[in-house]
């Protein structure tokens, strides 16, 4: 029987980690890998070729990390960008997604303002603005 993998990221501390969860028939293992001893709200996405790609972030800055060899090790993180009020709270703050050509991330601040960075090749976007109403309040 071969081997199930979940990824999932966690906050803990000040630590942003990566724990692997393999689960089989017989058990449960769990591998944890530090990504950067600073970072909050980590969101993971794993795509077509098995690039496990990470978005988080820390004051007002938003980063991204990945891994090419299924999360064993990862790359040392890269600021993607900076965002005034960057919003890092629950299902509020830093997403990512990842196509078969490009790698999009979005993020909020906390007036409710929505911006994306995307990466086609080895270089971010600038920050563009996405939601069409100025200023959501989120409260």
């Amino acid at each position: 029987m071969s081997w199930k993998k979940v990824l999932t990221g966690c906050f803990s501390l000040t630590t942003l980690m990566v724990y692997q969860n393999s689960y089989a028939l017989s058990g449960s293992q769990t591998n944890v890998y530090k990504i950067s001893s600073q970072g909050s709200q980590p969101n993971i996405v794993i795509d077509k070729t098995q690039t496990v790609k990470i978005a988080y972030g820390w004051e007002d800055k938003v980063y991204y990390s990945f891994s090419g060899n299924q999360g064993k090790s990862f790359s040392k993180p890269e600021v993607v960008g900076k965002i005034k009020e960057l919003q890092l709270a629950m299902t509020r703050s830093v997403q990512i997604a990842a196509g078969e050509k490009s790698t999009l991330i979005a993020a909020t601040t906390k007036n409710g303002d929505i911006f994306s960075f995307h990466k086609t090749n080895k270089a971010w976007s600038e920050s563009v603005k996405i939601n069409d109403i100025p200023g959501v309040n989120t409260n």
